[in-house]
């Protein structure tokens, strides 16, 4: 019955797709709020490209809901009702993840999921199954149905400039018809579903221009993000001149083929008196011409990049924490750690205890106590952000159930780690469970 449910439910997917603080001054800051160019289905998806849980970091939003891979399998999250399903119609399937598998919502070990042009794209390393023996496929870009039928290999992304030999490609990024990746700390674009030798390339392995900096190709990584027509690319763990490192932003702009640095984590002269070498941005955000940036739970700033000129948006106040930003809302978790998880009998606490919710005014719209949640909520031990959408901020929520042994029965029974999504409401601020949960 309950796969001929779910079976019910996809078809259902499927029909509808295819139908389908402080001293700040807020009147100088910028407009964020419904100035975003990004569109559904041809564009970079940056509001769910910001998960802070690394267990479910890869997700996608489609007109009728989200996208997510969990251990290897991918799941839907109805918007309108929150219910869940695997994503695999399959009457007589087990649903479980197996080498070479044949489960419709299996997609292996993945680092990359999005929605484009009516269909779902992920990238994974694949072993398939022929004469007996499981052969390595090696790295490639595929597409299924959003019901998760029909897997379909778009592209290869095994790659090596001017060799024959296989090399492994990360971080991709689809956006507007083209694909964006690094290999070995150089940037490179392809036409999506071209061969992947005809890759350009847009930037890396040099010394820049100033002398100010190498970008190490055995050292550096970036991470991708588009907004409208502009690429850009955090490059991680760039060396200074002077020996330390900076995070260093990069913009690439496709109708001139021209890259430039733009942007690097602030000096401590801009950002007050903390001292800012070293210091990794925690998370990002750009829109419209500005940059957007959480350091290391130190309040919420903001660079036009076209002047280089930085502000601070949010005084937080906070000594750690997260953030999460959106096209309308910055969510922010504090984390005052209280301990790990005690194997004694009880569980405590070890994630934050308040969501605050901001406008890009930098005036707080909601602030949330999760203090009654974990009361109501023994066994839960964190709590993390995962996206924002629709008024609704999701979240990541850890329960830990501690085994022992039976001082009566002398029966053992295991420590169980359970994981749930649920939604802080914007607009009540109530704290609701979605459909989808499972088990470490």
């Amino acid at each position: 019955m309950k796969k001929r449910l779910l079976t019910a439910v996809l078809a259902v997917i499927l029909t509808l797709s295819l139908a389908a603080c402080g001293d700040n001054n807020y009147a100088n800051l910028p407009a964020v709020s419904g100035g975003d160019n990004s569109v559904l289905g041809t564009d970079f998806q940056k509001d769910m490209s910001q998960s802070t849980n690394w267990l479910l970091s890869n997700i996608c939003e489609t007109d009728e809901g989200y996208y997510f891979e969990y251990s290897g399998m991918l799941y839907f999250l109805n918007k309108e009702n929150g219910e869940s399903a695997i994503l695999c119609g399959k009457p007589d399937c087990d649903h479980r993840w197996a080498e070479g598998g044949t489960c419709n919502a299996q997609v292996d070990t993945q680092m990359f999921l999005t929605y484009y042009d009516g269909k779902i794209y992920f990238n994974n390393s694949t072993n398939v199954l022929e004469n007996g023996r499981y052969v390595d496929k090696g790295e490639r870009l595929f597409s299924m149905n959003l019901d998760g039928t029909e897997h379909e290999v778009v592209q290869n992304l095994d790659f090596s400039p001017g060799s024959d030999t296989n090399m492994f490609v990360n971080t991709p990024m689809v956006h507007r018809g083209n694909v964006y990746f690094c290999y070995s700390g150089v940037l490179y674009k392809a036409t999506l579903g071209d061969d992947i030798k005809n890759a350009t390339k847009i930037y890396g392995n040099e010394t820049v221009s100033d002398g100010s900096m190498i970008l190490d190709p055995n050292a550096v990584y970036y991470e991708l993000w588009a907004d409208g027509d502009m690429v850009y690319f955090m490059a991680k763990n760039v060396k200074q001149a002077n020996g330390t490192y900076k995070d260093t932003l990069f913009s690439y702009d496709p109708r001139t083929n021209k890259s430039e640095k733009v942007w690097q984590v602030p000096d401590k002269a801009d950002v007050g008196t903390w001292d800012t070498t070293g210091v990794s941005v925690s998370q990002w955000y750009i829109s419209n011409g500005y940059i957007y940036f959480f350091l290391c739970g130190n309040d919420i700033w903001y660079t036009e990049l076209a002047t280089g000129e930085t502000n601070k948006l949010i005084d937080l106040n906070l000594e750690a924490g997260s953030a999460i930003f959106s096209n309308e809302y910055i969510a922010v978790i504090n984390k005052e750690y209280s301990g790990m998880v005690s194997f004694t009998g009880e569980s405590s606490v070890t994630g934050g205890d308040t969501l605050y919710i901001y406008g890009y005014d930098g005036k707080l719209v909601k602030e949330i106590s999760l203090k009654e949640f974990y009361e109501d909520n023994k066994n839960v031990t964190d709590c993390n952000l995962l996206w924002i959408s629709d008024d609704k901020v999701y979240i990541h929520v850890d329960a830990t159930t501690v085994g022992g042994i039976n001082a009566n029965t002398g029966v053992s029974t295991p420590t169980i780690n359970r994981h749930y999504i649920y939604y802080a409401d914007i607009i009540s601020g109530s704290i609701e469970q979605t459909g989808w949960s499972d088990v470490d």
